[in-house]
């Protein structure tokens, strides 16, 4: 059953003790631990931007690590962001997909100041995260056109199969080039 407006003010406006209240700023605080860990995200990305400039394969890999544990960590908050919203969504009636940041600022007046502040908080570092990961898949694309074309044009060279002459005797040019001594 939905709730009525006049329910859903009484109890957003009730003390903290009401369920509708604790379940708000359960969703709240995660809200705010997400908007943490989004914060410690860009420094990440950005490192890995000026990386991916140098190509420098070892920070490339410790950056990587790192951004692969906050994302572990933005995975498990979006867990319990989840099953924060379903909660309010079950108390509200209304479907858990349905229930959206400016849903519950209708649905929960008394909660707006601090869910508009959060919610807005979130829409800038995501928009401000997206540039960046566009940023850093452009560069990884490119650097993995460039490392392409350098194995293709290297590939013929490195041909160990011998090669033979009209004459039907092997022709071994090119395999002794001082070009590449062929050890690891």
């Amino acid at each position: 059953m939905r709730a009525r407006a006049g329910q859903t003010t009484r109890a957003a406006t009730a003390g903290q003790g009401t369920p509708v209240v604790a379940d708000l700023l359960g969703l709240i605080a995660v809200l705010r631990a997400q908007a943490r860990e989004y914060r410690s995200l860009a420094p990440v990305l950005e490192e890995e931007t000026r990386v991916l400039i140098r190509a420098d394969g070892p920070a490339l890999a410790d950056v990587s690590a790192r951004r692969e544990r906050v994302l572990s960590r933005l995975g498990d908050l979006e867990r319990e962001r989840t099953a924060a919203l379903s909660d309010l969504a079950r108390r509200f009636g209304v479907e858990p997909r349905r229930l959206t940041m400016s849903r519950l600022i209708e649905l929960l007046p008394g909660g707006a100041p601090a869910l508009a502040a959060v919610r807005d908080e979130l829409s800038g570092l995501l928009s401000g995260l997206a540039d960046l990961n566009r940023k850093n898949r452009f560069l990884a694309d490119r650097t993995l056109s460039c490392l392409r074309g350098l194995a293709g044009a290297l590939a013929p060279v490195l041909v160990t199969a011998p090669v033979y002459a009209p004459t039907g005797h092997a022709d071994n040019r090119g395999q002794d080039l001082g070009l590449l001594d062929r050890r690891a």
